[in-house]
This record gives structure tokens, sequence and C-alpha cells, in this order.
């Protein structure tokens, strides 16, 4: 009886974390799209080579307005820069306000670029680097709950012997008495049915998914210090 109980613990778990990881991967990939940017531009940037960009003639600039508030990015195709001592040249995701076009024929880009994969990337804003690290973060503590639920699922179960059946402890005079209030309180209505019997012990996949929201939580705040004291 106890296996089935491990067994269909373990299913829930990995039934949620699948879940987790499912929700956490459209979210990655649904934000930037929403908003128009590049996919994981957040990541990108935290994980980039830091590098001197030289940008072309001209750049495209977008500005989306969302109500009173609005947000714009640039885009230029055709930058080069310089990776150990070799030469690429692909395209610059940046803010607006990043991209100098003050001199008619001549960008200059101002801040910080940083080289990841085929593309170049400046410092995105906060709130989209702390929901990309926080999202990939999710993703990752989903896939190592999944490990361990297929770890545990190979392994032997051990059997022990059944504990013999412990002594009731003798209830002393103030135990009595509390429990006669709490039945006379159910009786009179100021309790629900059922206040007196203790609460069922938390199941281990229950624990499992607080602590992956604990941590998760935890990811997002140490995220957004870092990201406020521009430490990324």
């Amino acid at each position: 009886m106890q296996r089935r109980k491990d067994w269909a613990d373990l299913k829930i778990l990995a039934r949620r974390n699948l879940i987790l990881i499912g929700i956490a991967i459209g979210l990655f990939l649904g934000f930037g799209i929403a908003r128009d940017t590049p996919v994981g531009w957040g990541v990108a940037y935290t994980f980039g080579t830091p590098v001197t960009v030289e940008l072309p003639s001209s750049c495209e600039i977008l500005t989306i307005v969302r109500g009173t508030s609005s947000s714009s990015s640039g885009t230029c195709d055709g930058t080069t820069w310089m990776v150990d001592r070799e030469s690429h040249a692909g395209t610059l995701h940046a803010v607006a306000s990043d991209i100098d076009d003050s001199s008619p024929g001549e960008m200059e880009f101002r801040g910080e670029a940083r080289a990841f994969g085929g593309g170049v990337y400046g410092r995105p804003p906060i709130f989209e680097t702390v929901m990309n690290l926080t999202l990939l973060t999710v993703t990752g503590i989903g896939v190592l709950a999944l490990v361990g639920c297929g770890v545990a699922a190979v392994l032997p179960t051990r059997r022990r012997r059944p504990d013999p059946p412990a002594p009731e402890p003798a209830q002393s005079e103030l135990d009595l008495k509390v429990q006669r209030m709490t039945q006379l309180a159910i009786q009179a209505g100021l309790l629900p049915v059922g206040s007196d019997e203790p609460l069922p012990p938390m199941s281990f996949g229950s624990w499992v998914i607080r602590a992956e929201l604990a941590l998760i939580l935890l990811a997002a705040g140490v995220f957004a210090a870092i990201a406020i004291f521009g430490l990324l």
C-alpha cells in the first residue's frame, strides 16, 4: 500500500512540474513576441561577451505605445564587432536611447553591447531581464525535479518492518478541557465540523512544490536586485 502511495505522489509531482515547465516556456517565448523584442533578450545580454560595435549608416527604430506608456527599441542590421580577434557581422538589438542618430548618416552606439550566438545585444529594460532570467530558472528547477522523479522511480523501494503500535498517551486534564470546549464550540456553530480532528500530514510532493515556489521567488528577488544595481 505504501508503494502505491509513493508512485501516486511521484506522478502528481512530475505532472505539476511538466505544467510548470510548459507555462515557463510559453511565457518566455510569448513575452518577447508580445513586446516585439528578441526572445530571451535578457538571457542573451546576461551571458553574452562584451564587445565594441560599429553600426551601419542606418537603423530601424520601433516605438510601441500601450495606453499612456511607450517603449522604443532599435534594430541595426549589418553591425560589426570583434570577438577573439575575429570580425563578426550581424544584427544589434538595443533600446532606442542607446542609439545616437543625431548626425545624418552616422550612427553611434552609446551603451554596452554583448555578443551572444549570431547577434549582439544592448542592455534590455530591467523588467525584461528579470522576467527572462526568472523564467529560465523556473524551467531549470522543473527539469531538475523531473529528473529527481525519474531517479526516484528507478531506485528500488526499501521495505522495512512495520513498527509496533505505540501506546496511546494518557490525556491530561488540560487536554480533556480543551477537547470538551472545542466540542461545545462545534455544537454552538462557532467552529466547523471536523475542527477537533488533526490535520492530515502534508505529502512529499507538496513539500517539494512549496520548496520550488520559494526558490523561484528568491531567484526573482535576487535577479531584480542585481539588475536594479546594474551588476549584470
